[in-house]
């Protein structure tokens, strides 16, 4: 569903917080899921 890449991006993710505040820790789960492979190729680039 989301995904960082900009403010735009960023933005929606928190009107979509402030719409919906009881699924917040949800919504911030799914974000960390699907982020977790953009962290971990950063991470080798950093090495």
């Amino acid at each position: 569903m989301f995904q960082f890449s900009d403010e735009k991006d960023v933005r929606s993710i928190l009107d979509e917080i402030w719409n919906q505040p009881s699924k917040a820790e949800e919504i911030l789960n799914e974000i960390l899921d699907r982020n977790q492979s953009v962290f971990e190729f950063e991470k080798t680039l950093d090495n």
